[in-house]
């Protein structure tokens, strides 16, 4: 009796050798039939491949059924089947077309608020505004009021004051006009000066003598903003018109 069912190799190679066998019995029907079928294919030229299973398969003896299916089950039961090497990778395929848009998702929750950022500058329209665009003739050598604008500033808040005017001179004599601040009924204190001197020249206005003064968190309560006239020298009429007073915030916080 053969010692080859006793080893690893010795199966090894009778399990090859009944596969080969198995495999070579039923071959021998399958040759006969698909010779039949190529020659119908040769004398018909419609061959394809139902034509080429039903002729194959159709030519088969039915009483060969039973034996074919237990070739099938010696196939299986022996393993035979044969693991070629792995092939190498095909090409990667064309990138398919883009998918529709999904919907869109629920809004998500409110993030925290961020730190504040850092301190700037703040521009605040006009907190006040006075105009008064009239002539007034005089010839009084004492300050007199031609416009006063009131406010009520907020104490630590940055204001900036405006004023402009022009005056109008006679040949060779003076004209004076101040911008002066008062706070709560504290007294007058001038913050700006005009001086028209018209010499050699006819009777003529000035130009617009203008200025600006800033109060950084320095004014609180009631504040009045003037503009003062006065006849610097000569006996002639002296004019004021155009006087404008314009109070504007500016914190250092927006």
């Amino acid at each position: 009796m053969s010692n080859l069912l006793d080893t690893p190799d010795g199966i090894s190679v009778l399990t090859k050798l009944v596969c080969h066998e198995i495999k070579r019995r039923g071959g021998r029907f399958f040759h006969r039939n698909l010779n039949l079928a190529y020659e119908q294919w040769q004398k018909t030229g419609s061959f394809n491949a139902t034509t080429f299973l039903t002729t194959f398969l159709g030519q088969l003896n039915q009483f060969h059924d039973t034996e074919i299916l237990n070739w099938k089950f010696l196939l299986d039961s022996f393993s035979c089947a044969e693991i070629g090497p792995e092939g190498p990778e095909g090409p990667e395929g064309p990138e398919g077309p883009e998918g529709p848009e999904g919907p869109e998702g629920p809004e998500g929750p409110e993030g925290p608020e961020g730190p504040e950022g850092p301190a700037g500058i703040g521009f605040y329209p006009y907190v006040g505004y006075c105009e008064d665009d009239s002539e007034t003739t005089y010839t009084t050598m004492t300050y007199t009021e031609k416009l006063k604008c009131t406010f009520t500033a907020v104490a630590d808040v940055y204001y900036r004051v405006d004023y402009s005017f022009e005056l109008w001179t006679t040949d060779d004599e003076d004209n004076e006009a101040q911008c002066t601040i008062e706070i709560g009924g504290g007294g007058q204190t001038e913050i700006g000066f005009a001086h028209h001197k018209n010499a050699p020249y006819a009777d003529r206005w000035s130009q617009m003598p203008s200025g600006f003064k800033m109060y950084l968190g320095t004014l609180s309560g009631i504040v009045d903003v003037r503009i003062n006239y006065r006849n610097g020298y000569g006996a002639g009429d002296k004019k004021i018109r155009r006087a404008r007073i314009s109070v504007s915030r500016v914190d250092p916080t927006p």
